[in-house]
């Protein structure tokens, strides 16, 4: 629900609101990310422990994907001032 709430306040150029409700939104996750790596018996520990090679493999495209996401908003947001204030 957060994350739909920080859209629409982007929409509607509420920064303020924006950067809680994603933030709110990205602390919650990493709390359940944390949660399910500590139970040894999920499967996230146990693909670490019986296939480290796939886990990091894992872990790279979830960090090249993040970039990328990270890189595309910082571009649009610079294309977005730059047609705003000309």
């Amino acid at each position: 629900m957060t994350v739909l709430l920080g859209l629409v306040a982007a929409v509607r150029g509420d920064v303020l609101s924006h950067r809680g409700n994603m933030t709110g939104s990205w602390l919650g996750l990493a709390g359940a990310g944390i949660a399910a790596s500590a139970v040894p018996e999920r499967e996230l520990p146990q693909l670490v422990v019986h296939s480290p090679g796939t886990a990091a493999l894992a872990v790279v495209a979830v960090l090249t994907t993040s970039a990328a996401v990270v890189a595309l908003g910082s571009r649009l947001s610079r294309a977005r001032t730059v047609s705003s204030s000309a």
